[in-house]
């Protein structure tokens, strides 16, 4: 009777944890101990690689990170596709969740984030300029598929300032994407694309010498587990009655 009940508890615990909803994740990053936990990736043939990314002071702030490197690839004069360098937190990946960074650019090109980062050629991003060039100053919205760029959504207001410390927000849940920009909202767009369910958060950088992140929290949910993981589980807790 006794292992009777002690496994009716497990079972229930079990129900708990992969529970509909996802398994709650969080994370917060100031670099105070360095950047193990991030995994750097420069474009393949990029110009004036490889990156650099090291922590650095900027801005008032004592331990940011920053690629030290004009590293860029694609076309520099349509920034498209604007990939050069980033750096992808490899510990957790998240299905929904609210991205949080501080940035602080001193360069005029293209610092960005990426989120629901799948691999190279699978994630969205979200990434602005002060630089003009073929097109005016930007903060944009777009998702890659298969190494292809589709724009979801775009605003020519400026991009940013150089030398001031901007708060970056992106919220996403489902198909329903929003991104704020010190605390004002810039774009909402719905995008049901089945390639871009879950992935990681990274940070990037298009011929930026100098863009410094810091403060990074994410708070949200992982994917639940399919209905295979209780199974498995659950063999295993009978072969030990």
């Amino acid at each position: 009777m006794v292992r009777q009940v002690t496994l009716i508890a497990s079972i229930l615990l079990l129900t708990v944890a992969y529970a509909p909803g996802g398994i709650a994740l969080e994370i917060k990053e100031d670099f105070g101990k360095g950047f193990n936990d991030w995994e750097i990736y420069d474009e393949p043939g990029a110009n004036a690689g490889p990156s650099n990314w090291q922590i650095a002071k900027a801005g008032g702030h004592d331990t940011t990170f920053t690629p030290k490197s004009n590293i860029y690839g694609g076309d520099a004069g349509t920034h498209e596709p604007s990939r050069g360098t980033w750096v992808i937190y490899k510990k957790e990946e998240w299905a929904d969740a609210v991205f949080e960074v501080s940035m602080f650019m001193t360069d005029n090109d293209v610092p960005g984030v990426l989120f629901r980062y799948v691999d190279p050629d699978n994630f969205y991003v979200f990434d602005l300029m002060q630089q003009g060039r073929a097109i005016p100053p930007f903060k944009r919205l777009r998702k890659v598929v298969k190494g292809k760029y589709t724009e979801l959504n775009i605003v020519h207001d400026g991009g940013y300032e150089q030398n001031i410390w901007y708060d970056a927000r992106i919220e996403y849940k489902g198909s329903e994407i929003k991104i704020f920009w010190d605390n004002k909202q810039i774009f909402k767009v719905k995008d049901d694309e089945g390639a871009l369910r879950k992935g990681k958060i990274a940070l990037s950088s298009w011929g930026m010498t100098d863009i410094f992140f810091d403060d990074i929290k994410v708070s949200g949910s992982a994917t639940v587990e399919p209905g295979g993981k209780i199974a498995a589980v659950w063999g295993e807790m009978k072969r030990g009655f």
